[in-house]
């Protein structure tokens, strides 16, 4: 009997520490921002919007590592979004080909990288056990839409990662 509870005990804490939520080991999040003809677009890891008129206010990083693309729809200076798009794979970093899908319509906006350029790598280590690492790209995308001619155009892209390395002590 004894040998029975001190097993289902075992199991349960096991089971317990299973559920138990871990800390966030690593992060990748991704974005670029840019003009698309008169209007402008910006995206994030999950989600595209295109912007009507002048850029959007505020930098890249707010989009990407912030507020996500929320910020845009909250207070008096929110800019007119003319379309709304949701990322085919929100796992897909900046691969060479990315499709968003507009909700609803099923129309498409896909990105197809033509060419592109490390204009900054910085690379650091936070609390002395986290990497952390933010490249910023320049690239020249060719800009397909359902329903109107393709286009090229050229974002300014951050990509950033925070991760840790097995073995190293924090502190």
């Amino acid at each position: 009997m004894m040998m029975m509870w001190g097993r289902r005990m075992a199991l349960g804490i096991a089971g317990t520490m299973g559920l138990a939520s871990s800390a966030l080991a690593g992060e990748w999040q991704w974005g670029c921002m840019g003009p698309l003809g008169a209007d402008h677009i910006v995206f994030q890891r999950t989600e595209l919007v295109v912007i009507g008129g002048k850029a959007p206010p505020g930098p890249l990083d707010d989009y990407v590592l912030r507020d996500g693309l929320g910020k845009l729809r909250e207070g008096t200076k929110a800019p007119n979004i003319l379309a709304t798009y949701e990322a085919e794979d929100v796992n897909s970093g900046l691969d060479a080909k990315l499709t968003f899908v507009a909700p609803g319509s099923g129309s498409t906006l896909t990105l197809t990288e033509q060419a592109s350029r490390t204009i900054s790598r910085r690379q650091a280590l936070i609390a002395h056990c986290r990497d952390e690492e933010r490249a910023r790209v320049r690239k020249t995308y060719l800009v397909e839409r359902t329903g109107a001619a393709p286009v090229t155009t050229t974002l300014t892209c951050l990509e950033y990662t925070l991760s840790t390395r097995g073995g190293r002590q924090c502190r």
